[in-house]
This record gives C-alpha cells, sequence and structure tokens, in this order.
C-alpha cells in the first residue's frame, strides 16, 4: 500500500458532448454541484406528487443549472430526454469509478438504509 494519497488520480476525467454538431467539453462537476443536482434528482423522483408550478419550477431548476456548469448550452433550448441525459453524465462523472462498477454489476451502496 502506498504512503502517499494520490488525489490527483481521483479526479475524474472531462466528457465531451455533441450539440448541434458542436462538440462541447464536460468539466467534472464540483461537490456542490453535485449535491444541487442531487436534491432536484430527488424532487424528479417524486414529480407525481408536484403540481404543475412545482413541475415547472424543479424544470427550470434542472436546466439551470445543468447551463451554468455547460455554459456553451446557455442558449440552448434542451429537450427532456437531453436535460436527463446531461443529468446523468454528470452525477455518473462524481462517482468513484469503483462504485460505478458496482452499480454496473447491480450492487447498490446506499449508506442510508438501516440493516
Amino acid at each position: 500500500m502506498s504512503d502517499v494519497l494520490d488525489l490527483d488520480a481521483l479526479q475524474p476525467q472531462s466528457k465531451k458532448v455533441k450539440f448541434n454538431g458542436n462538440v462541447i467539453e464536460v468539466a467534472p462537476p464540483k461537490t456542490g454541484d453535485l449535491l444541487r443536482l442531487s436534491q432536484i434528482g430527488s424532487k424528479l423522483k417524486d414529480a407525481g406528487d408536484l403540481n404543475a408550478d412545482e413541475i415547472d419550477k424543479v424544470t427550470s431548476d434542472l436546466e439551470g443549472h445543468i447551463k451554468r456548469m455547460i455554459p456553451e448550452l446557455q442558449e440552448a433550448s434542451l429537450g427532456t430526454a437531453q436535460l436527463m441525459s446531461l443529468l446523468t453524465l454528470v452525477m455518473e462523472m462524481g462517482m468513484p469509478e469503483q462504485m460505478a462498477e458496482l452499480k454496473k454489476q447491480g450492487i447498490e451502496v446506499d449508506a442510508s438504509k438501516k440493516a
């Protein structure tokens, strides 16, 4: 085991997306971005319990936050599939590789659940 914790090795790599024929680099999310998007994602899961105004607010919050993270999309009109794909991409970028591999294998670790 190494005596040095290599923080550089833990930094996720940027990803690329294509929009209107342009390739855009998406930087790894910051912790605050992940927390905010997770909060928005939780509200999306409960969309059935929201009224129309609340749904509009959640959708606007999601699109606004994605566009703040990816300024090249600031003027873009994004559809639902595009927004949800970007949300998934960004959240996966913030997940440690080991967790992503476990998830692929159908193993989910949820520290909030009690045995």
